[in-house]
């Protein structure tokens, strides 16, 4: 397992979290490695290494990332799929596509189809930084598969370092259609410096230390509405397992067809 000082604290590497004429410097020493914090993010657009479509919103950026913001137009694609190494997305969108969609005034995105979004901001990336792209929490609970592509790339949701390009979202609802707009956030992008590797065995031993179980005096409160599901890996928890005999614990929704609404970024009706 790495050494906790090699990852990039909110006071290594020019952060200070104290707000007012502290300067932050992008100029990364070997030894830090990690995820960039909000301020870092912040000299990112500052430096050009972020290239929005106008103004960032004031709360664009979270503690340790970035939203996505969708552009104006989506385009529905017969299938999923990545540009690859000799082509762009916008090439790819042209062979693939089958029809445009305005998103400025709100559109229904529909379950079982793909849909292609350029995304408002773009990177000019330095060569020491990449990133890598995860939906945001509001779209897993809609159960949207959303993910990111960038140009001349082989996977999904990963910008290699010294990327200069456009981004583009994929979207596909899987349980009910999803009403977007010019400005939604489905997507937000973490921008790491160096690899930061926690070892495998370390993983598991936070994974059975006492701290991850519930409090005793909250079980009894929580059992009506908590199924077991009878997964027994302690080092893969989904959920509270280790509270509760049987392992990891499992939600069940309602079904539900009516069209659920993404909040667009401030500004926008």
């Amino acid at each position: 397992m790495r050494n906790r000082s090699s990852l990039i604290s909110p006071c290594s590497a020019g952060y200070s979290p104290r707000s007012g004429d502290a300067t932050v410097s992008l100029n990364l020493r070997p030894e830090d490695k990690g995820v960039l914090p909000d301020r870092m993010i912040a000299a990112l657009v500052k430096s050009g290494a972020i290239i929005p479509a106008g103004a960032i919103d004031d709360d664009q950026i979270q503690p340790a990332s970035i939203d996505l913001r969708l552009g104006e137009i989506a385009y529905r694609v017969r299938a999923s799929f990545l540009p690859g190494p000799d082509s762009t997305v916008g090439e790819r969108i042209d062979e693939l596509k089958l029809h445009e969609i305005p998103l400025g005034d709100g559109a229904v995105l529909e379950t079982g189809c793909v849909y292609i979004v350029p995304l408002m901001e773009g990177l000019s990336l330095p060569t020491d930084i990449a990133a890598f792209a995860k939906p945001k929490s509001s779209t897993g609970r809609l159960d949207v598969f959303t993910r990111v592509i960038a140009d001349q790339t082989r996977g999904f949701d990963r910008i290699n370092a010294g990327y200069h390009g456009p981004l583009y979202g994929e979207i596909s609802p899987r349980t009910f259609p999803v009403l977007v707009r010019e400005g939604s956030r489905l997507s937000q992008l973490r921008f790491r410096h160096g690899q930061a590797v926690v070892a495998r065995e370390a993983l598991a031993a936070l994974h059975r230390s006492p701290g991850r179980r519930i409090p005793r005096s909250l079980r009894g409160l929580l059992r009506p509405w908590l199924r077991p599901c009878g997964c027994r890996r302690p080092w893969l928890p989904c959920g509270a397992g280790s509270a509760f005999p049987g392992g990891a614990v499992h939600y069940r929704a309602q079904p539900d067809r009516r069209p659920a609404g993404v909040r667009a970024h401030a500004g926008t009706a």
